[in-house]
Formats: C-alpha cells, sequence, structure tokens
C-alpha cells in the first residue's frame, strides 16, 4: 500500500487537487494531513470536505486551532497570517469548525506516528532549527528531535 503525507494546506483548493490527483495516479491509497488545513487561502471548507472525503487521517497545528479558538497565538502570527484566520473565521462551515476543533495535535496509527512540528511538545508549536536561537524560546534543535 502507498501512503501519501501532506501538510500546510491552508485553504488552497486548486494545489490540494493537484497533488492529490498527481498521488492517485502514482497508486497511493491512504493519505494523512499534518496540520495547517486551514488559514491564508480562500477555500477552507472545499479542502475540509476533501480531505474528509478521501478518509484522510488529520492531525491539527496552529493555524486550525487558531481558527477554532483551541488557542490564542496571535502575537506570533504575520500579518497575513491574521488575516487568513480571520477570513476562515468568516468562512468556515459549522461542521468544518466542529472537524477542526475535534482534530488532535497527534496522531498514532500502527507503527506511524504523525504531527506538524514535532513529537516533542508539539501543543508550544515549535520551528525546528539547527541550535537553538537566543532568545527565541519557539525553537527546538531539530538534532534532539531526532
Amino acid at each position: 500500500m502507498k501512503i501519501a503525507i501532506m501538510a500546510d494546506i491552508h485553504g488552497n483548493i486548486e494545489a490540494l487537487d493537484f497533488v492529490l490527483h498527481r498521488l492517485k495516479a502514482e497508486g497511493v491509497s491512504q493519505f494523512y494531513a499534518c496540520g495547517d488545513v486551514v488559514g491564508y487561502g480562500r477555500y477552507p471548507n472545499e479542502c475540509c470536505y476533501r480531505l474528509q472525503h478521501i478518509k484522510a487521517g488529520v492531525v491539527a497545528f496552529n493555524h486550525d486551532w487558531e481558527v477554532v479558538g483551541r488557542t490564542n497565538y496571535q502575537d506570533i502570527f504575520s500579518r497575513s497570517a491574521i488575516e487568513g484566520i480571520e477570513y476562515t473565521k468568516q468562512k468556515i462551515t459549522d461542521f468544518n469548525l466542529r472537524w477542526l476543533y475535534e482534530l488532535q495535535l497527534y496522531h498514532q496509527e500502527d507503527n506511524l506516528e504523525f504531527v506538524h512540528p514535532s513529537l516533542l511538545e508539539p501543543e508550544k508549536w515549535p520551528y525546528l532549527a539547527m541550535g537553538l536561537i537566543a532568545g527565541v524560546n519557539l525553537r527546538q534543535d531539530v538534532r534532539k528531535i531526532f
């Protein structure tokens, strides 16, 4: 069985459809999405529905949880990210809002583990970097992760 692992869809249905078409042509039968299904792009509902339709395994990340109110990290988002989140909050259906709310930051299936940023404290939204950057606590040393 071939599987595909995606992330950072960010409401871009055109890109998602293109990728899914190519992956299906390659014989992929199981799909996983590792966070940031929504944000930035103009088609959050379509992206949510598409992942639901193909029965993808999905985990959340900061844009997803910010949209549904599970976090409040706007101080770390760029202006364009905040605009995308606000747009998504206006457009998202109640059904997809509940679906996004139920997504967890971590998923284990068989002998696979899925997470967006890091298996170490994913709820802190760490960004991976080589070495720690002084004064920035949102970065994890990638060498420690692996």
